[in-house]
């Protein structure tokens, strides 16, 4: 569902909300092997700033989840052997509404 949420008075977003029965923890981690790792790094509830025409009567709490990407990167030391590392990839976040009840 697409809510915009108000940040300030002059600074509205919206944001793809998805509808979820429980949200992830902090330091949870998404692992995507040979792509990418995003490791939960904090939840913001942005329910009271929540245009509330944008979803009516729908009883969910809304919320913002960052997380701390890292890279798989691979490559090969001097004498061939390949090695796996994670790199830095700074942040990104997804929308959730949970459902209240």
């Amino acid at each position: 569902m697409k809510i915009t949420i108000n940040w300030t008075d002059h600074k509205y977003h919206t944001y793809e909300f998805e509808e979820v029965d429980k949200l992830p923890q902090i330091g949870n981690v998404i692992d995507i092997p040979e792509d990418i790792r995003k490791t939960v790094d904090s939840i913001i509830d942005v329910t009271d700033r929540a245009a509330r025409s944008d979803f009516g009567d729908c009883q969910c709490r809304l919320y913002i989840v960052y997380y701390h990407d890292e890279s798989y990167v691979y490559d090969e030391d001097e004498d061939g052997n390949e090695f796996v590392y994670l790199e830095e990839n700074g942040t990104s976040f997804k929308c959730f509404a949970v459902k209240e009840g």
